[in-house]
């Protein structure tokens, strides 16, 4: 960590041995932490999987700098979890690079559990500070096969669709 506004500038590093010498200048800049997001909507949620929007663009007009949003981390733990120690520390933390106008699906959750999840976006000075935290809970693992009769598909199936959402979304990318 920085202390002093004095540490920015230009740096030097010189790398010698018997083969030779290679140097390379880098430019230390000042960074701000970036704004947390301003969408964080739960889009849906299956047995063990949470489908997230986070409101992604990715620019490809513009060239990325020290500001632009470079991806988004995501920190979940199970309720129950969270009361026992009052701490994320314990949370998964799954980390996401920003991809223009995808959705986040965060897998293999633990079927017919209560969660808490929050998330920040990242840049190249760190991240943001944290969303407010939001509560969801998984759906009851079904057998292969089963259907409630109320139309409901079983996982295999949830999944399945979640899965070709996935990849039709990112068909749509290219």
């Amino acid at each position: 960590m920085i202390k002093n506004s004095t540490a920015f500038g230009k740096y030097r590093c010189e790398a010698k041995n018997e083969l030779g010498t290679i140097s390379r200048e880098i430019q230390l800049k000042e960074g701000t932490k970036p704004d947390p997001p301003s969408r964080f909507q739960l889009r849906g949620v299956n047995s063990d999987t949470l489908d997230i929007d986070v409101g992604a663009t990715k620019s490809h007009d513009v060239e990325p700098d020290h500001s632009t949003i470079i991806g988004y981390r995501f920190e979940l733990i199970p309720t129950e979890e969270y009361g026992k120690y009052r701490s994320w520390e314990r949370a998964n933390r799954r980390d996401f690079d920003v991809e223009d106008g995808v959705t986040y699906l965060l897998v293999h959750l633990i079927p017919d559990t209560k969660y808490l999840i929050r998330v920040a976006a990242r840049n190249a000075a760190g991240l943001s500070d944290w969303t407010e935290v939001k509560e969801f809970s998984t759906h009851p693992l079904q057998p292969h096969g089963f259907n409630s009769g109320r139309g409901a598909p079983g996982r295999l199936a949830t999944s399945a669709m979640v899965a070709l959402m996935a990849t039709v979304v990112a068909a749509l990318q290219f």
